[in-house]
């Protein structure tokens, strides 16, 4: 039997679906030019992080098993009218790729239509405080939390939330015309009493009053009160009580599950990476990328006062 030569990395992004003990990483990040690892396990990320002695790996929280079965099937491929080759599953082409070597993203953006919302599971806890995270402003960490326990909703899914709106600023403003936190638009503004839309307690209270409103009309499923928060209740209602079929609402509800998820876990502290002032406002003025792509998601840092922060990759 011929022995297989070994693999060229050397000028090549490499996507890396699971950690495990963090030797394949290390052995990536030698000899790739930069390596993207995805693991849903914080532990797993963290252990693999712990060898590295280069800073050419990018890891990201993610189930990788949704991506299993769409690596195992985009075995064939045809050459295109174009000249380049076409990954087909069945009889459908999924995607096109450089005769030579695809783009290290090119394994997410298959996902263009985001997670199945047969996937989408969340479940509301109990808490009554944000847990060591902040907004950046203590003011506005008070607000969500007062607010919360007045709706019986857990501070740490408005927070969630907040981070996807607005990125914690105040005088957010989307093309559409939703403003402030919680990027309410003008008449949900108007129906739940805001005068004021840019200011933070009338804007934040009236947007955890609407999340109170609509997990009280879905009976209490957070996933759908999402989708209504995103696409209006009657979007939810015209599918039937499901989250509508269109790619904005399904990316936020699998961003805000992911967040809501990640920063419940009481293990986040433990892993949550420090980071130099200069860098923490960096981050903090990163905006969450447009819910018409499949984004990284968002990673918890903890800042030079010791509470954590929710940012954007």
């Amino acid at each position: 039997m011929p022995r297989l030569a070994p693999l060229d990395l050397k000028n090549r992004d490499v996507l890396e679906l699971g950690c495990g003990t963090g030797k394949n990483t290390v052995w990536l990040a030698e000899h790739a030019r930069h390596v993207t690892a995805l693991d849903f396990s914080l532990a797993m990320i963290a252990r693999a992080h712990e060898r590295l002695t280069t800073s050419n790996v990018k890891f990201i929280q993610h189930d990788v098993r949704e991506l299993w079965p769409i690596a195992a099937a985009s075995t064939k491929k045809r050459r295109g009218k174009n000249g380049k080759w076409e990954v087909v599953v069945g009889d459908k082409v999924q995607k096109t790729v450089d005769s030579r070597t695809a783009n290290v993203t090119d394994g997410l953006a298959i996902r263009e239509g985001g997670m199945s919302p047969a996937n989408f599971k969340l479940t509301l806890g109990s808490n009554t405080q944000l847990k060591g995270f902040t907004t950046g402003n203590m003011l506005h960490d008070s607000y969500i939390v007062d607010s919360a326990r007045r709706y019986g909703i857990d501070p740490l899914l408005i927070y969630s939330q907040m981070h996807q709106e607005s990125t914690f600023k105040l005088t957010a403003r989307s093309p559409k015309g939703a403003s402030g936190l919680m990027q309410l638009m003008p008449a949900t503004a108007r129906r739940f009493g805001v005068t004021q839309i840019y200011d933070p307690q009338q804007n934040i209270d009236a947007g955890v009053r609407y999340m109170r409103w609509l997990l009280d009309t879905f009976n209490g499923d957070v996933v759908l009160a999402l989708a209504g928060y995103n696409a209006g209740e009657g979007a939810v209602m015209k599918y039937g009580g499901n989250v509508p079929p269109y790619r904005e609402t399904q990316e936020y509800v699998r961003r805000i599950t992911s967040r809501y998820n990640q920063i419940s876990d009481g293990r986040i502290a433990q892993y949550a990476r420090k980071v130099t002032p200069g860098l923490a406002n960096r981050l903090e003025q990163k905006v969450a990328p447009p819910l018409t792509v499949l984004a990284a998601n968002a990673m918890t840092v903890r800042l030079p006062d010791g509470r954590m922060m929710l940012v954007n990759q």
